[in-house]
């Protein structure tokens, strides 16, 4: 293969200053069996079949100017022996060109939208948006373990209901034996089988005010009630 290089090539195709690349537009660098390739279309090349975000050092790699001389050679080369042999007509040619041309027009001009939207976004605001709504899920841990008493008001006069929930809160003291009172006291039917154990639960499985009762809760053995809920009065412990 004949090159024909009148100026240092792998210097100047890593430089990407608009004015160089017109200076040495018409620069042949190229020249074999009536094929020619000049400096613009190489420059051109290289911008496109390289990484934007590191242009030069992708261009500085050994070999690098060399493979853009070859592939636009094979390119070329190939378009001059499918045009000799008819393998296109003439219409089909410039249907692909135009189509080419403005598949490039719309994605320019998506690019173009996006970025003018993207730097109208108000992303603080989508921020403390995106928090109000997940705040949960940002303070909260993902699942929490808890033993609970219940005093169900279901089917017990008001009276009775305030008075059992007194007596188990003057009976709950850190030091006390809680799997005691939820034995004597709890209405849960679960709390035979589980002491009044839940195991592990996410913030959303329960009513909100236990949950929230629940996760607020940071050291073993801190107890919190009563907490209302449909259910009734719960005393709840960590």
């Amino acid at each position: 293969m004949k090159i024909v290089l009148t100026f240092a090539l792998s210097g100047l195709l890593t430089l990407t200053l608009v004015p160089l690349s017109a200076a040495y537009a018409d620069e042949r660098l190229l020249e074999r069996e009536g094929l020619e390739i000049y400096f613009e279309e190489a420059f051109a090349y290289s911008l496109r079949q390289t990484n934007p975000n590191d242009y030069v050092g992708s261009m500085s790699k050994l070999g690098a100017t060399r493979r853009v001389l070859q592939n636009l050679y094979v390119y070329k080369r190939v378009v001059n022996l499918m045009e000799a042999a008819d393998a296109i007509s003439a219409t089909e040619k410039q249907y692909l060109i135009d189509d080419a041309y403005r598949r490039k027009l719309l994605a320019r001009y998506l690019e173009k939208m996006i970025a003018e939207r993207m730097a109208t976004v108000d992303w603080e605001g989508l921020a403390e948006a995106e928090y109000a709504q997940r705040k949960a899920e940002f303070i909260y841990p993902e699942e929490v373990r808890v033993e609970h008493l219940l005093v169900s008001m279901e089917d017990v006069p008001f009276e009775a209901f305030v008075e059992k929930v007194r007596e188990v809160q003057e009976q709950i003291s850190p030091d006390g034996d809680f799997s005691d009172l939820v034995a004597r006291y709890s209405d849960d039917p679960s709390a035979e089988k589980n002491g009044g154990d839940l195991g592990f639960f996410s913030y959303r499985r329960m009513q909100p005010s236990f949950s929230e009762a629940a996760f607020a809760l940071r050291e073993p053995g801190e107890i919190v009630g009563p907490v209302m809920t449909r259910f009734g009065a719960h005393f709840i412990r960590f």
